[in-house]
């Protein structure tokens, strides 16, 4: 099955790697998890997740901007947690990329489910 498979009616669980292949743009799958986000918000097909997994995502996307940012190929949770001072300059993800509202809309997915 692929992204493109799912129907109007179906239902599936979205994980946190659609997410993040979403939100810092992944060169193969970034696209296709684009895509089937905006599907699942017209509700062709209805997706639902879970509080950990947007836990997961902002971990995820805290330490690959901490790798860009000061340039850590490797261990970055444990640099993060040597240098507890470099957690406060990560901020990007936090923030949506411009044009993107996905954020504000996963609200919703949890008042249908």
């Amino acid at each position: 099955m692929t992204f493109a498979d799912p129907v109007r009616g179906a239902s599936f669980f979205v994980d946190a790697n659609i997410f993040v292949f979403h939100f810092q743009p992944h060169a193969l799958f970034g696209l296709s998890c684009t895509d089937l986000l905006r599907r699942v918000e017209l509700q062709e097909p209805s997706g639902y997740t879970s509080t950990l997994v947007l836990g997961e995502v902002a971990h995820r996307l805290m330490t690959l901007e901490a790798s860009a940012r000061f340039g850590w190929p490797t261990k970055i949770v444990d640099r993060l947690k040597q240098n507890p001072a470099t957690v406060q300059r990560i901020v990007h993800f936090r923030q949506e990329p411009p044009g993107q509202q996905s954020c504000k809309r996963l609200e919703g997915w949890f008042q249908n489910s």
